[in-house]
């Protein structure tokens, strides 16, 4: 992530997992401070952005569970997705799985 007025970043994400009885995964909640948005600002297509792409691929990794993304005390910060040869919506897409494995890993 960068803060596009120079400051300091608060690159960490927070994690909480909620086993069920069974000792399944059964809520998964990330914590990151970032925009949401990677779509172009002309666009007026309804996106649920990256945090729609994280949960997405959390709940496909973690069967039966469901996923909670908070957005935190985000400011002006930006998400440092790559560049991509698509549209935002599919930077979007990726940067959503790229958080979501990291979460995967830790959780």
């Amino acid at each position: 992530v960068r803060n596009r007025a120079g400051g300091a970043v608060d690159a960490s994400l927070g994690l909480m997992r909620i086993m069920g009885p069974d000792r399944t995964v059964r809520g998964i909640v990330v914590h990151f401070a970032a925009h949401g948005i990677l779509a172009p600002a002309a666009s007026r297509q309804v996106s649920a952005g990256w945090p729609g792409a994280l949960c997405d691929t959390l709940e496909a990794r973690h069967p039966g569970a469901t996923a909670l993304f908070l957005q935190g005390a985000m400011g002006d910060v930006s998400p440092r997705a790559p560049a991509s040869d698509g549209d935002g919506f599919e930077r979007a897409r990726g940067y959503g799985e790229t958080i979501a494995k990291v979460a995967s890993r830790i959780l």
